[in-house]
């Protein structure tokens, strides 16, 4: 490395892409910036070689080493963390995969696809608690707490950095995460991991579709779902919302730029996974298809935020029993309250991807205003409702602050993470309290129908014995004609 050894590396690579001016003569190597992504080739020229320097100034998240290291350009793996490499560290080194809740790359075995079970009986376990235990989106309890977890989730990556408490668990389940690092299948790519993602919410909600559709056809189906088939699809949407407008916002918006030293022009990388070619075949179909659902989300979420009005239009009144599970926990005049809760779910999303300190100063003034607003309209029709979304939206403001006050030091928060246990603690309890009832009635319902059909079966066998009577159950009966005789007339003369 010609320049290196010369101790010239400010001459190209000091530039309004990259600044490096540090450069270690004994062993050849640069500081390279925190977060940023360098490479060198040789070309070998007539007289001398040269090299021609590829740079990033902002590397994909979590895949380059967040902190300014000593980096030998000859090794450019070396800058990568988590076992990743290639252009950007964009892509897991030779056999190993791609990680399930984390940008981990790890040695895995086909046998993990066994994994898929437990996940599919979970599924079938969480649609059918949903209609037996009524957890839906009427119960406005439940819309406070997905959008809670859904924000936490999005920003967790500022309010809760490298976290892997059991509270974190939660949180990824609570959103339909896995929440433990797990791979599929050997030589996994973090394309097929992108694909992956959309499978389970799609799953639940097929099979929420399937037993609406079994309930047409069967009895028994009907008499399981109760009607509640539309509430709870609309509750699996609600719970899928952020976590599909996550994937496909990382699919469709965020790209990273290579810029080409000392000729200076630009090449655009997937930033998900470097090594599958942009808008070729692959990444074309994906591309495609979250656009589709992206347009599918938006127009959605503008149906809820514009109930009112356009419901006076006949097209949009077809679509009013998809709505009304929705809308059944607020009052008449803020139906827009759930639409608008979704956009504010785009918006903290947005937010995430910036700067940590700017993310955190735009999470505060957002959820202080929004707190605000609630305090004043009290959107629900419940009361409790009121003051539990006033609540939750509190400790998210706290959460906020105090990651912020904890920036500086650049460490983990445990008041943070307490916060965000008391909600988690106080949902889990909610379930079981909802539980225990819903069982409790239940039974306490069909012991009631059985002693009452026990009762009736009594009195009906008590009727049938007065009314029964046998030729040695005749009563005697004495028959005084005198008794009906006509009463002598008085004649008078």
């Amino acid at each position: 490395m010609s320049r290196l050894q010369g101790c010239h590396c400010d001459t190209v690579l000091d530039c309004d892409v990259i600044s490096v001016t540090t450069c270690n003569l004994v062993d050849g190597t640069i500081l390279r910036p925190a977060n940023s992504w360098i490479s060198a080739d040789t070309i070998n020229g007539s007289h001398n070689s040269s090299h021609s320097y590829h740079v990033s100034s902002q590397c994909p998240f979590d895949y380059c080493l967040p902190y300014s290291s000593y980096l030998n350009l000859s090794t450019p793996d070396m800058q990568c963390q988590f076992n990743r490499s290639g252009v950007l560290c964009g892509h897991c080194q030779q056999g190993l995969s791609a990680v399930f809740g984390s940008s981990q790359c790890k040695k895995c075995s086909n046998i993990y696809l066994f994994i898929m079970i437990p996940i599919a009986i979970a599924g079938i376990v969480l649609v059918m608690m949903l209609f037996v235990l009524k957890l839906t989106v009427t119960n406005g309890t439940i819309n406070t707490f997905i959008f809670y977890v859904n924000i936490v989730n999005t920003n967790n990556s500022t309010l809760l950095p490298n976290c892997h408490s059991p509270i974190c668990v939660l949180l990824f389940i609570f959103n339909l995460d896995l929440g433990i690092e797990t791979c599929f299948y050997n030589n996994m790519s973090d394309y097929s991991k992108t694909c992956l993602q959309l499978a389970f919410p799609l799953y639940l909600i097929m099979i929420a579709l399937a037993l609406i559709m079994g309930s047409r056809y069967s009895s028994k189906v009907q008499r399981l779902t109760a009607r509640r088939g539309l509430h709870v699809l609309a509750t699996l949407f609600l719970l899928s919302y952020a976590k599909i407008l996550s994937m496909v916002c990382h699919v469709l918006f965020f790209y990273t730029q290579i810029t080409h030293l000392p000729s200076r022009h630009t090449q655009l990388f997937w930033s998900i996974d470097t090594s599958v070619e942009l808008f070729g075949g692959r990444f074309t179909t994906l591309f495609v298809i979250c656009i589709l659902i992206f347009l599918l989300l938006m127009s959605f979420n503008i149906l809820l935020l514009f109930t009112r009005q356009l419901l006076r239009f006949k097209f949009v009144n077809t679509f009013k029993p998809l709505l009304d599970p929705y809308l059944s926990s607020y009052k008449d005049k803020y139906f827009y309250w759930t639409g608008l809760q979704l956009l504010i779910r785009a918006l903290f999303f947005s937010l995430s991807a910036l700067d940590t300190k700017v993310s955190l100063l735009s999470g505060i003034i957002f959820t202080a205003i929004l707190l605000c607003v609630q305090g004043v309209l009290w959107p629900f029709k419940s009361r409790l409702n009121n003051l539990l979304e006033s609540f939750i939206l509190l400790n998210l403001l706290l959460a906020y602050v105090i990651t912020l006050y904890n920036y500086p030091n650049n460490v983990n928060s445990t008041a943070t993470q307490y916060l965000i246990l008391v909600v988690l603690v106080y949902f889990m309890f909610f379930i079981m309290y909802t539980c225990i009832t819903t069982l409790y009635s239940n039974a306490a319902q069909q012991l009631k129908d059985v002693v009452h059909s026990h009762f009736i079966r009594w009195r009906i066998w008590k009727k049938s014995r007065t009314f029964e009577m046998t030729d040695n159950q005749i009563p005697d009966v004495t028959f005084n004609y005198k008794d009906f005789r006509e009463p002598l007339i008085a004649v008078t003369d």
